[in-house]
């Protein structure tokens, strides 16, 4: 029957509503180490279809994330990546390609992942992030309009565009940072203040 595609929009826009309405549970994180972790995990499962590059350059950088919601961001991102590189014939001299890369920028963190892919459809750019941008690849489309609401939680963007130069996509997610402790704050001034905070929201609730 014709009830098949019904199902998969409510399954999807619940999905979205999910990504979109719940607050993230945010904790500081060293993104680098946070990213190479996950990115180790994809190379694994990846390593003998696409050569997976890592230049991360933001060592010691600190980001409020919800770990287990901003995990599904870069793994939708490097499976679209993925695709796009195995939907492309590759020539014999050209090597399937995926780069992920990090760095300071302008008091954010850019975090980039290029692919080597066919590219976005010239003029479209826009919509990958819509839920329904493409049927045929339901994951690759759903993967994307998960990603923008849940970087959009994280005080970030996000943005695809073809390359320039060359075949392929990249993928840019721009995310604000923790500030270092200001100079002569200590971990006691900190504790002070989270106990003021603590104590401050327990006579709220009561």
């Amino acid at each position: 029957g014709d009830w098949w595609p019904h199902v998969h929009v409510q399954i999807i826009t619940d999905m979205l509503d999910y990504a979109r309405s719940s607050a993230p549970h945010l904790d500081p994180q060293p993104f680098d180490d946070w990213l190479a972790e996950i990115v180790a995990d994809f190379g694994a499962q990846h390593e003998h279809e696409v050569e997976l590059t890592v230049e991360l350059g933001c060592a010691g950088v600190q980001v409020d994330l919800d770990g287990e919601r901003f995990r599904r961001v870069i793994v939708n991102l490097l499976e679209n990546g993925y695709k796009a590189v195995l939907d492309r014939p590759h020539r014999e001299t050209e090597v399937p390609r995926l780069t992920v890369a990090t760095a300071v920028e302008g008091g954010r963190l850019a975090m980039r992942i290029d692919d080597s892919g066919v590219g976005l459809p010239v003029g479209h750019e826009s919509e990958v992030f819509e839920p329904f941008f493409s049927m045929k690849t339901i994951g690759v489309g759903l993967g994307l309009a998960i990603v923008k609401p849940i970087v959009e939680a994280h005080g970030g963007t996000v943005s695809l565009a073809n390359h320039d130069d060359r075949p392929g996509v990249r993928a840019e997610v721009l995310l604000p940072i923790i500030p270092p402790a200001a100079p002569g704050a200590t971990d006691a001034d900190f504790r002070v203040h989270a106990a003021q905070e603590m104590a401050r929201h327990e006579i709220a609730h009561h």
